[in-house]
Protein backbone atom coordinates (compact mmCIF):
# COMPACT_ATOMS: atom_id res chain seq x y z
CA UNK A 1 0.00 0.00 0.00
CA UNK A 2 2.30 2.50 -1.43
CA UNK A 3 0.02 4.92 -1.68
CA UNK A 4 -3.78 5.75 -1.41
CA UNK A 5 -4.10 3.95 -5.10
CA UNK A 6 -3.33 0.75 -3.31
CA UNK A 7 -0.68 0.30 -5.99
CA UNK A 8 2.32 -1.52 -3.61
CA UNK A 9 4.90 -0.58 -5.63
CA UNK A 10 6.70 2.84 -4.65
CA UNK A 11 8.03 5.53 -7.39
CA UNK A 12 10.78 6.71 -4.37
CA UNK A 13 14.03 6.91 -5.70
CA UNK A 14 15.57 8.42 -2.32
CA UNK A 15 14.37 6.05 0.28
CA UNK A 16 16.65 5.01 3.68
CA UNK A 17 16.22 4.26 6.74
CA UNK A 18 15.28 6.63 9.23
CA UNK A 19 17.56 8.40 11.06
CA UNK A 20 15.87 10.59 14.00
CA UNK A 21 12.35 11.35 15.71
CA UNK A 22 11.47 15.13 14.85
CA UNK A 23 8.30 14.85 17.14
CA UNK A 24 6.29 12.42 19.44
CA UNK A 25 2.43 12.28 19.79
CA UNK A 26 1.00 12.87 23.33
CA UNK A 27 -0.37 9.50 23.20
CA UNK A 28 2.33 6.45 23.21
CA UNK A 29 2.79 2.64 24.00
CA UNK A 30 4.03 1.60 27.56
CA UNK A 31 7.41 -0.45 25.83
CA UNK A 32 7.28 -3.09 28.49
CA UNK A 33 5.08 -4.50 31.17
CA UNK A 34 2.06 -5.34 29.11
CA UNK A 35 -0.26 -2.07 28.22
CA UNK A 36 -1.78 -0.52 31.48
CA UNK A 37 -2.61 2.78 28.66
CA UNK A 38 -5.09 0.92 26.57
CA UNK A 39 -2.71 2.96 23.98
CA UNK A 40 -3.67 0.89 20.60
CA UNK A 41 -1.82 2.43 17.56
CA UNK A 42 -4.40 1.97 15.28
CA UNK A 43 -4.56 2.18 11.67
CA UNK A 44 -1.30 4.62 11.96
CA UNK A 45 -0.23 7.76 10.50
CA UNK A 46 -1.27 9.11 6.61
CA UNK A 47 0.32 12.62 5.90
CA UNK A 48 -2.10 15.27 3.83
CA UNK A 49 -0.94 18.69 2.85
CA UNK A 50 1.69 18.94 5.82
CA UNK A 51 -0.71 17.49 8.22
CA UNK A 52 0.00 14.09 10.29
CA UNK A 53 -3.53 12.25 10.40
CA UNK A 54 -2.94 9.90 13.69
CA UNK A 55 -6.11 7.37 13.82
CA UNK A 56 -6.44 5.76 17.33
CA UNK A 57 -8.44 3.19 18.39
CA UNK A 58 -8.88 3.93 21.79
CA UNK A 59 -8.41 7.87 22.76
CA UNK A 60 -6.27 9.32 24.94
CA UNK A 61 -7.92 9.78 28.46
CA UNK A 62 -10.97 8.22 27.04
CA UNK A 63 -12.89 5.65 29.66
CA UNK A 64 -11.57 2.41 28.87
CA UNK A 65 -15.14 0.94 29.53
CA UNK A 66 -16.72 3.05 26.78
CA UNK A 67 -13.96 2.63 24.22
CA UNK A 68 -13.98 5.74 22.13
CA UNK A 69 -12.07 5.86 19.29
CA UNK A 70 -10.73 9.29 17.99
CA UNK A 71 -8.92 10.65 14.85
CA UNK A 72 -6.52 13.27 15.63
CA UNK A 73 -4.12 15.90 13.18
CA UNK A 74 -0.94 17.26 13.85
CA UNK A 75 1.50 19.42 12.29
CA UNK A 76 3.59 17.90 9.96
CA UNK A 77 6.74 19.48 10.74
CA UNK A 78 6.10 20.55 14.75
CA UNK A 79 4.16 18.30 15.76
CA UNK A 80 2.19 20.51 17.21
CA UNK A 81 -1.81 19.04 17.87
CA UNK A 82 -4.23 20.79 15.33
CA UNK A 83 -7.95 18.87 15.83
CA UNK A 84 -9.48 15.70 17.26
CA UNK A 85 -12.25 13.95 16.37
CA UNK A 86 -14.29 11.20 17.94
CA UNK A 87 -15.28 8.11 16.25
CA UNK A 88 -16.78 4.94 16.82
CA UNK A 89 -13.73 2.36 17.95
CA UNK A 90 -16.19 -0.32 15.46
CA UNK A 91 -14.42 1.45 12.53
CA UNK A 92 -11.28 2.78 14.36
CA UNK A 93 -7.86 0.88 13.67
CA UNK A 94 -8.78 -0.15 9.94
CA UNK A 95 -5.82 0.33 8.23
CA UNK A 96 -7.30 -0.12 4.58
CA UNK A 97 -10.04 2.34 5.44
CA UNK A 98 -7.63 5.54 6.43
CA UNK A 99 -6.39 7.02 3.50
CA UNK A 100 -4.69 10.46 2.72
CA UNK A 101 -4.71 12.62 -0.51
CA UNK A 102 -4.97 16.12 -1.39
CA UNK A 103 -5.19 17.78 1.92
CA UNK A 104 -8.05 15.26 2.71
CA UNK A 105 -8.59 12.34 4.83
CA UNK A 106 -11.19 9.43 3.57
CA UNK A 107 -12.36 7.34 6.37
CA UNK A 108 -15.37 6.06 8.14
CA UNK A 109 -16.05 7.56 11.56
CA UNK A 110 -19.32 6.41 12.50
CA UNK A 111 -19.98 2.19 12.09
CA UNK A 112 -23.35 3.13 10.38
CA UNK A 113 -22.10 6.29 8.87
CA UNK A 114 -20.95 6.88 5.34
CA UNK A 115 -17.20 7.21 4.25
CA UNK A 116 -16.22 10.40 4.87
CA UNK A 117 -13.26 13.17 3.24
CA UNK A 118 -12.15 15.35 6.22
CA UNK A 119 -9.98 18.17 5.90
CA UNK A 120 -6.53 17.66 6.81
CA UNK A 121 -5.68 20.77 8.60
CA UNK A 122 -9.31 21.30 10.32
CA UNK A 123 -10.50 18.05 11.22
CA UNK A 124 -13.90 19.38 9.37
CA UNK A 125 -15.97 17.20 7.43
CA UNK A 126 -15.90 17.96 4.23
CA UNK A 127 -18.28 15.46 2.19
CA UNK A 128 -19.99 12.29 3.06
CA UNK A 129 -19.83 9.39 -0.06
CA UNK A 130 -23.73 8.76 0.43
CA UNK A 131 -23.93 7.48 -2.99
CA UNK A 132 -21.75 4.48 -2.14
CA UNK A 133 -24.51 2.61 -0.34
CA UNK A 134 -23.72 -0.17 2.40
CA UNK A 135 -21.83 -1.10 5.18
CA UNK A 136 -18.01 -1.85 5.74
CA UNK A 137 -16.91 -5.38 5.68
CA UNK A 138 -15.98 -6.97 8.50
CA UNK A 139 -12.50 -6.10 10.16
CA UNK A 140 -10.24 -5.42 7.45
CA UNK A 141 -12.82 -6.10 4.40
CA UNK A 142 -12.89 -3.10 3.06
CA UNK A 143 -10.43 -1.03 1.22
CA UNK A 144 -10.61 2.76 0.37
CA UNK A 145 -8.31 3.87 -2.58
CA UNK A 146 -8.15 7.21 -4.29
CA UNK A 147 -6.16 8.24 -7.41
CA UNK A 148 -6.50 11.40 -9.00
CA UNK A 149 -10.62 12.46 -8.74
CA UNK A 150 -11.59 9.03 -8.41
CA UNK A 151 -12.26 7.07 -5.45
CA UNK A 152 -12.80 3.72 -4.92
CA UNK A 153 -14.77 1.41 -2.08
CA UNK A 154 -15.62 -2.03 -1.26
CA UNK A 155 -18.36 -2.50 0.92
CA UNK A 156 -20.98 -5.17 1.73
CA UNK A 157 -23.13 -4.35 -1.45
CA UNK A 158 -20.02 -4.10 -3.73
CA UNK A 159 -17.93 -1.91 -5.36
CA UNK A 160 -18.03 1.46 -5.55
CA UNK A 161 -16.14 4.21 -7.74
CA UNK A 162 -17.51 7.86 -6.77
CA UNK A 163 -16.14 11.01 -8.12
CA UNK A 164 -13.69 12.15 -5.00
CA UNK A 165 -14.41 15.79 -5.30
CA UNK A 166 -18.26 15.69 -5.53
CA UNK A 167 -18.98 12.32 -4.33
CA UNK A 168 -20.95 11.58 -7.29
CA UNK A 169 -21.42 7.86 -8.23
CA UNK A 170 -19.70 7.07 -11.55
CA UNK A 171 -20.22 3.32 -11.45
CA UNK A 172 -20.94 0.31 -9.17
CA UNK A 173 -20.06 -3.31 -9.48
CA UNK A 174 -22.55 -5.62 -7.46
CA UNK A 175 -21.46 -8.19 -4.92
CA UNK A 176 -23.22 -10.63 -6.59
CA UNK A 177 -22.96 -13.39 -3.55
CA UNK A 178 -18.83 -12.96 -2.78
CA UNK A 179 -16.99 -9.86 -1.58
CA UNK A 180 -14.89 -7.63 -4.17
CA UNK A 181 -11.50 -7.28 -2.27
CA UNK A 182 -8.36 -5.24 -2.29
CA UNK A 183 -9.15 -3.14 -5.08
CA UNK A 184 -6.37 -1.18 -6.66
CA UNK A 185 -6.42 1.53 -9.52
CA UNK A 186 -4.52 1.92 -12.71
CA UNK A 187 -5.28 5.46 -13.45
CA UNK A 188 -2.45 5.01 -16.43
CA UNK A 189 -5.26 2.10 -17.54
CA UNK A 190 -8.09 2.97 -16.91
CA UNK A 191 -8.93 -0.02 -14.97
CA UNK A 192 -9.43 -0.90 -11.13
CA UNK A 193 -8.73 -4.30 -10.06
CA UNK A 194 -10.60 -6.29 -7.38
Amino acid sequence: DHGPDGNGVSRDRRIRAPSHLQWVSGVQAIPLGGNPAGYDPGAGVRVAGGVVGVDYKLADGADKRRRQGMLAGFDAWSGVPLWKAPRDVAVAGRRWQFVADGGRLFTFLKSDGPLVAVDARTGRTLLAYDAAAGKPLRDEGTQVRVAGDLLVVNLDTGLFALDAWSGALRWRRPAEGAALLFPVVDPAAGRVYA
